[in-house]
């Protein structure tokens, strides 16, 4: 069983919703979920409702590491205003 179903079930949320509740879970993490349907919007507007234990974030890290090297980044806004 992949850790997402595990957490989709522990959870009763979609596995959308256990992965960008993960994300959110990183300081300075920007996510841009995409919602088309009623249904993902709802998901959405409440994924602060609910919490995800530091358990579940750290078993969710060792699966998808996050690989973030400096060239991905933006340079910070205060380059640009004058």
């Amino acid at each position: 069983i992949n850790i997402l179903d595990a957490l989709s079930t522990k959870y009763s949320k979609s596995q959308s919703e256990i992965a960008l509740k993960w994300l959110l879970s990183f300081e300075g993490v920007i996510t841009m979920p995409k919602a088309l349907k009623s249904e993902h919007i709802d998901q959405l507007s409440k994924i602060n409702d609910w919490t995800i234990s530091k358990d579940d974030i750290t078993e969710l890290t060792k699966n998808f590491p996050l690989r973030v090297s400096v060239s991905d980044c933006a340079l910070p806004i205060s380059k640009y205003i004058k």
